[in-house]
């Protein structure tokens, strides 16, 4: 325990509505012991802050990054009046914090030479005790990562206002296997710009760059030093609690289970299954031909059904899938309301439940505190031996999707009116869960510990699981038409995507439009790369919709499906059927938003940079080559990574949050991606929806800083994306979730495919590259279709 004399450090940060205010949070926990104080800019008036400081002891104050600029008020809130009403207090400011401190003194922000996001420089300083320890200079070490638009014009500061750290003149990718001095292109040459500065005679600093990123050097020993500046400002040693403070921040702690993982826990709800013992062995066909028997009656439409399908079984283990199911059973569509305000709760959407009586209730309010509700009065009871027995995380709980609007109850504006529901899921008391490593396959049945009758429950497992053996069990069984060889509509989408199908899609006579054509998308990029310039945003990620007639009734949603799944395998599908919506969903997504497993540990893998892939072996290993070694596509990972980082940081354990992959290629049918990983350990009393909310929607489909991004995008877009940019997945009631990022998807309703596709517009985008890639990425769907309508369902 220390002393008083050693006590720990209170941290005031003050959140400019940034993305990455969580990544400094936890690099301040840690430097300085104690949890920072968080409160956004118009959060409080000065008088409050004042007040706050006063009460709560605080030691030193952080001002974030932000968008927008210092001289526009609604930016920055309080952070210039901060600097004046507290003098003696240590003050960093970080990038738009640095530009406030050097404004207070009539500095000048003036534009950069050229807007740097997710690249890295190399800096010198001075050798301020803000840098001690750290080395200076060209190839000395100390790489920084950059996110700004705008700069401090050195010329304009007073004498009082003294730089202490510059630019060496380059800077480059994250990733290179070269150093700066011989990565040729990898490098880009501008003049020295104020990467820091110290106010004379005050204790006031500022830094230009972002030492909580995930690629900048020596950022948690610059934080360290403004901790020791602290102490030695109130006379007292500082904590040396951080040891390694050369590498990135939060890579050092591996999160760590849930002690009630191993224990077990209570609850007022008890699963029961069946291992059916005696398959052999089975493919992705006769897992098809499973969910037909159990969900599509007489082969026509699926009733109210799921499937969370690991179809590329190659990184998805575990698939489940549903229908209409016991006493417990309910499906769910929420549609928000006219309002996103807080203040008015019942007015903030509306939820139609209705049970499996077909009885129909109403409830009013906001869905994560439905959610929230939902997860506390409904808990699977757990033990060492259950633990043991089921491998797979969802036992039971809420199956369905959360669409991109409900971003307005999540810090987000209630800008579009989605024609289908905001969220729609199915409560899943019964299932079948699929491993396809073990070729196992268990039927689940979940219902409530006071249940009298438990008969039915064990009827429903018998009868499921001699389904699945006589289906699974029993190969040389004819397969419907439905499900027969699929090789001659493989062979069709490979010569359509080779010969550009999806681009001839948008000509005449090939069914599909554009939400926005190709004038009105191309605009809207010079648009995102102005608001960039002006120091708006990072990354905007613009996206687009293509559509057309098609049906899906009488099952030919499902039919679509089947064959989609088998032209385009992806970890993360999913087939969602909700008829009385009269509408249907098939998901080939690659990629995860979040998991968060029984133990308590979050993940995300979010994808930023794509490159379509070749025929040619030669060719595709080039272009997969190309992708890991592009500036552009680290810098649109980078940024996403941070700003996951960030997400996962406002509700998980201080320094738990880490990286264990950075940027790794990962090919698929159509396209390679670059795909990264972030996890770490949820914070005790954090729930499951609390978790979930914080991180969506996920950062890969919004760009960074968020809030302002969303708002940018609302403008741009001028319609709602619905269920594209959200997610599907399953919610279980054992505090487990798994959830994917809404993209490579076709949605059906009421007689109209959509398409959704789009890229991460950032500062190195070339306006019809932009427009060609989120074409890319339309062409699995595309294809698919089209061998739909050539081939009939396979």
């Amino acid at each position: 325990m220390p002393s008083a004399r050693t006590r720990t450090t209170r941290t005031l940060l003050i959140d400019n509505y940034d993305s990455y205010t969580y990544n400094l949070f936890q690099v301040l926990a840690e430097v300085s012991g104690d949890t920072p104080v968080v409160v956004r800019n118009d959060e409080k008036s000065l008088e409050e802050v004042k007040e706050l400081v006063k009460n709560l002891a605080i030691d030193n104050i952080v001002i974030s990054p932000g968008p927008g600029t210092p001289e526009r008020e609604e930016d920055i809130g309080v952070c210039k009046d901060l600097f004046r009403a507290f003098p003696h207090i240590p003050i960093l400011g970080v990038c738009l914090g640095h530009q406030v401190l050097a404004s207070v003194h009539g500095g000048k922000i003036v534009r950069a030479p050229e807007p740097v996001h997710g690249r890295v420089s190399e800096i010198s300083h001075d050798g301020h005790a803000l840098f001690k320890g750290m080395p200076s200079g060209v190839d000395a070490g100390l790489e920084v990562v950059r996110y700004h638009s705008l700069m401090v014009d050195e010329s304009s500061l007073p004498p009082n206002v003294v730089p202490i750290a510059w630019t060496t003149g380059r800077h480059r990718a994250l990733r290179s296997s070269q150093k700066p001095a011989q990565q040729g292109s990898h490098t880009t040459d501008s003049p020295p710009i104020v990467m820091a500065l110290a106010a004379s005679g005050l204790p006031h600093f500022g830094i230009q760059f972002h030492p909580e990123s995930i690629g900048t050097k020596f950022g948690v020993r610059l934080m360290q030093n403004f901790h020791e500046l602290t102490c030695g400002l109130q006379g007292r040693p500082s904590l040396e609690l951080v040891r390694d403070d050369v590498g990135p921040p939060g890579h050092r702690m591996v999160p760590k289970a849930f002690v009630v993982d191993a224990e077990g826990w209570e609850g007022n709800l008890e699963v029961c299954f069946r291992k059916c013992d005696g398959i052999a062995s089975f493919d992705q066909a006769d897992v098809d031909r499973l969910f037909d028997a159990m969900f599509r009656p007489n082969h026509g439409a699926p009733n109210d059904s799921f499937w969370l399908d690991s179809a590329a079984t190659d990184r998805g283990r575990y698939s489940f899938m549903g229908g209409v199911g016991g006493p417990l059973w309910r499906s769910l569509s929420y549609t928000l309301g006219k309002t996103s305000s807080p203040e008015f709760k019942s007015d903030l959407g509306t939820l139609t439940i209705r049970d499996a009586e077909g009885n129909i209730s109403t409830w009013h309010g906001d869905l994560w505190d439905y959610l929230e509700r939902e997860m506390k009065c409904n808990r699977v009871r757990s033990t060492p031996e259950l633990l043991k027995a089921l491998p797979f995380n969802f036992w039971g709980g809420y199956v369905g999707y959360l669409g991109y609007e409900l971003k307005a109850l999540c810090g987000g504006e209630n800008a579009h009116r989605s024609p289908t529901p905001d969220a729609c899921f199915l409560l899943a008391d019964r299932l079948i869960a699929i491993d396809h490593r073990e070729n196992d396959v268990y039927c689940v049945a979940m219902k409530r510990m006071d249940s009298l009758d438990s008969s039915e429950t064990s009827r429903w497992l018998d009868s499921t699981c001699q389904t699945v053996l006589s289906i699974l069990g029993g190969k040389g069984q004819p397969q419907s038409q439905e499900v027969q060889d699929v090789s001659t509509s493989t062979s069709f989408l490979k010569s359509t995507l080779q010969n550009g199908g999806h681009e001839s899609a948008l000509q005449p006579g090939g069914g599909f439009s554009l939400d926005r054509p190709h004038a009105t998308y191309t605009r809207d990029i010079e648009s995102c790369l102005e608001y960039m310039h002006a120091g708006e945003s990072y990354e905007i990620c613009l996206t687009n919709k293509l559509r057309r007639a098609f049906p899906c009734g009488d099952g030919t949603a499902k039919k679509f499906y089947s064959l989609l799944r088998r032209l385009n395998p992806a970890p993360y599908a999913a087939f969602l059927n909700f008829p009385s919506e009269d509408m249907a969903i098939c998901c080939s997504s690659p990629e995860r938003f979040l998991k968060g497993d029984r133990g308590g540990v979050l993940e995300a893998r979010p994808i930023k940079g794509t490159a379509s892939r070749h025929s040619d072996k030669a060719k595709d290993e080039a272009a997969a080559h190309a992708l890991a070694t592009s500036e552009k596509d680290q810098a649109e990972n980078l940024m996403i990574v941070d700003l996951l980082r960030n997400d996962l940081g406002r509700v998980c354990e201080s320094g738990s949050v880490y990286v264990p992959s950075l940027m790794k290629v990962e090919s698929h049918t159509t396209v390679h991606q670059l795909v990264s990983t972030v996890k770490g350990n949820r914070r005790r009393g954090v729930s499951v929806a609390s978790a979930i909310r914080a991180a969506f929607p996920g950062g890969s489909m919004t760009g960074a800083p968020k809030i302002r991004t969303m708002s940018l995008i609302d403008g741009l877009e001028k319609k709602a994306r619905g269920v594209y940019s959200g997610s599907i997945g399953y919610i279980g009631f054992n505090d487990a979730f798994d959830l994917n990022i809404v993209i490579r998807t076709a949605v059906l309703h009421k007689g109209e495919m959509s398409i959704g596709a789009g890229g991460a517009i950032v500062v190195q985008s070339g306006v019809q590259d932009e427009f060609d890639e989120m074409l890319l990425k339309t062409k699995a769907l595309i294809g698919a279709v089209k061998a739909y309508e050539e081939n009939g369902p396979v």
